[in-house]
């Protein structure tokens, strides 16, 4: 009887690995064996834990988890779901009921400057327009026609600013009585100075 040539061969106590022949007898060198798939290793499976563990001291209430009310049974108007016992200020779900959070009434916001202007033009056109003519008789007022305007347009927005509703708070008075007094300086000082010049 001939023995085998030295070399690889399968494990004859296990066909997944090989073992090394060395002509004689079978050494204690082992390896995977080429041709067998590895096998993973699976993990033992873990049981997984409560999601929600009891408490110490608190009664079971339904309306979680595998408790009625949730799932294909119970669904809706049943126990445990909506405003059955079970979720939100019923007991059984967590902690205290829930409770809305108070609501507090908004501060006005005070307008910014360019709104008040413009709601005070479109309640007295009056007083902005003698505030501008005013403006331009400062600089160009022959024989102080535009400052008399300016006068003119801020007696006219008094009388607009008297005919609004007093809860409006930019009815244009304060700009008419600006616009007013600034017309008379205007109108005061050309002919003060007219005068001087060629009185």
């Amino acid at each position: 009887m001939t023995t085998p040539d030295a070399g690889w061969y399968t494990d004859p106590g296990d066909t997944q690995r090989v073992r090394w022949w060395d002509g004689a007898a079978w050494t204690g060198h082992v390896r995977p064996h080429p041709g067998a798939a590895a096998q993973p290793v699976q993990p033992p499976v873990q049981p997984m834990p409560p999601m929600f563990p009891p408490q110490p001291g608190l009664p079971a209430e339904p309306g979680f988890g595998a408790q009625p009310g949730f799932g294909p049974a119970g669904f809706g108007g049943q126990p445990g779901f909506g405003a059955q016992p079970g979720f939100g200020g019923q007991p059984g779900f967590g902690g205290p009921a829930y409770s809305p959070r108070p609501t507090y009434p908004m501060e006005p916001v005070a307008p910014r400057r360019a709104d008040r202007e413009r709601q005070m033009r479109r309640n007295n056109p009056w007083a902005y327009t003698s505030v501008l003519l005013v403006l331009i008789g400062l600089l160009i007022n022959p024989f102080s026609i535009l400052s008399l305007l300016g006068a003119g347009f801020s007696i006219a927005g008094l009388v607009r600013a008297s005919t609004i509703d007093p809860a409006v708070r930019y009815n244009g008075r304060v700009t008419s009585i600006i616009g007013l007094v600034l017309g008379l300086l205007a109108t005061g000082y050309f002919w003060f100075t007219w005068l001087r010049l060629y009185g």
